[in-house]
């Protein structure tokens, strides 16, 4: 640490109590998922540190470090200062997802829907420890600045990157909440969409215009299939409110879903 950085230290007289801003910085794990079978025979996975492979892996890297002269430490590392508390707070969403949906109770049918949300969600976390120096151009500054701040443009390529990496993971959340509070169907007729959606297709749907696939489900769907404890859970981890849909059947006998806040 800087002489800066230990000033705080050295002039406290209980230095274990100096306070100070938390670290932006994430941790996550990858390598093979390890079984756990509780007394009350419920099973949860996990990774276990001496399992060949397992290894911890920066989801956002650290953020406050000391570079040596002409060094690219910074441009390697740095996420940009004024998304790199959003950034946190995403992928640590993203990361408690991760293992809420991968020790979810589904149906055998669904297991592939399963599968793929889970990669999905895996990517988009992972997606923000790769740091792209070639993003880093200068920014867009004084009045112009200003206006691109106040309608939250992004001011170079760093931010429109780190942007849409937000937009998708927000899209996810947004589908999730509405699979579960409008009561989504699965059609199991048609195969489930792939885990990974092409860059096309994330930018249609940050438009926040209607998106309709008839040859393939949703993969969000399968939030409607989990238990209520479940997605009571989800809708904590993603900072809404839960709802519980009520089915009833209109004149026809199609499927109507009135939605009631517990």
């Amino acid at each position: 640490m800087s002489e800066e950085q230990l000033a705080p230290y050295r002039s406290s007289t209980f230095p274990r109590f100096v306070s100070g801003n938390m670290e932006n910085i994430i941790l996550h794990s990858e390598g093979e998922v390890s079984e756990h079978i509780k007394e009350s025979k419920e099973k949860i996975y996990f990774r276990d540190r001496h399992t060949p492979g397992v290894k911890l892996i920066w989801s956002v890297p650290p953020q406050k470090i000391d570079v040596l002269p002409n060094s690219k430490a910074q441009i390697s590392f740095a996420v940009d200062d004024e998304y790199c508390i959003e950034v946190k707070a995403i992928v640590s969403k993203l990361q408690r997802l991760d293992w809420l949906l991968r020790n979810a109770v589904v149906p055998e049918q669904y297991k592939e829907y399963q599968k793929r949300l889970l990669e999905r969600v895996v990517a988009y976390y992972c997606a923000f420890e790769v740091i792209e120096p070639e993003t880093k151009t200068d920014k867009v500054s004084g009045l112009s600045g200003f206006a691109y701040s106040l309608f939250s443009w992004p001011k170079n390529k760093e931010q429109m990157n780190l942007i849409t990496k937000i937009n998708a993971a927000k899209y996810l959340f947004n589908s999730l909440y509405m699979a579960i509070v409008s009561g989504w169907e699965i059609d199991d007729a048609l195969a489930p969409e792939p885990a990974i959606l092409s860059k096309q297709t994330i930018a249609v749907n940050n438009s926040n215009e209607e998106v309709l696939s008839p040859t393939e489900n949703s993969l969000e769907a399968l939030a409607a299939y989990l238990d209520v404890d479940t997605q009571k859970k989800l809708c904590k981890i993603i900072g809404r409110t839960y709802c519980a849909p009520e089915l009833e059947l209109d004149e026809n006998g199609s499927r109507n879903t009135v939605t009631m806040i517990k």
